[in-house]
């Protein structure tokens, strides 16, 4: 039963995008920390879910949480990768899985840079990263944004800025979830207009949920 569903999985996505590569990414279990009260963490709450009854937690050093209501105290996570060291900036429940409950999704920004007097540097990636609060596992977790914006300033011998060079290098895919599909559509916004299309095999990506374990990864190399 399990081939076949892979199967039916694979020509279905064949007959929508033509060509294409398949990978799979595992689930991963979420890691949970028991605490008796949310003061433990020395964090505030910044919002409140339901199905499991859970709050929302931030605090100014440390990345956004998720705190479980259990019978006797809380089971709680970090909301963000272990390799982030951004925010949140958009939290939501939206039916992922096709199983009757829906799951937590959270989208987060990771900026940084620097800059003086001879120019400076902004890096932005945002992630999609989906939770599975039922089962407590980590189904998704992708960049869809990527912003490398660099500037160099000429200068006079009075130390004042006569010309300025800029460089952007980025990437955007815009989100869809519908029908156990994740569709990721790469397109230029208004934070990223200087795609090279180019640098890519395709501009549609989708990740289709094929089992309890798994997500599919088809990479269309072209379009019917």
């Amino acid at each position: 039963m399990k081939y076949r569903l892979i199967l039916i999985v694979f020509f279905s996505i064949i007959k929508l995008y033509g060509q294409i590569e398949v990978d799979t990414i595992a689930f991963e279990k979420i890691v949970l920390k028991d605490v008796q009260t949310l003061s433990e963490r020395g964090m505030r709450i910044i919002d409140t879910l339901s199905h499991p009854r859970a709050y929302v937690l931030s605090g100014d050093t440390v990345p956004e949480a998720l705190a479980i209501k259990k019978r006797r105290g809380m089971l709680i996570f970090d909301l963000l990768p272990e390799s982030s060291y951004g925010t949140v900036l958009k939290l939501e429940r939206k039916q992922v899985n096709g199983k009757g409950y829906k799951e937590l999704i959270v989208y987060c920004d990771d900026t940084y840079g620097h800059s003086g007097l001879g120019g400076g540097i902004r890096q932005t990636n945002r992630r999609i990263v989906i939770y599975d609060l039922k089962k407590m596992t980590k189904i998704f977790d992708e960049l869809y944004f990527d912003s490398n914006y660099q500037w160099t300033n000429e200068l006079s011998d009075d130390l004042e800025v006569t010309s300025t060079s800029e460089y952007l290098e980025c990437f955007n895919f815009e989100i869809e979830i519908k029908n156990k599909r994740i569709i990721f559509e790469l397109k230029e916004n208004e934070f990223c207009d200087t795609i090279d299309f180019s640098d890519f095999i395709a501009t549609t990506w989708v990740y289709e949920i094929y089992s309890n374990n798994y997500i599919s990864k088809a990479y269309p190399m072209s379009k019917e």
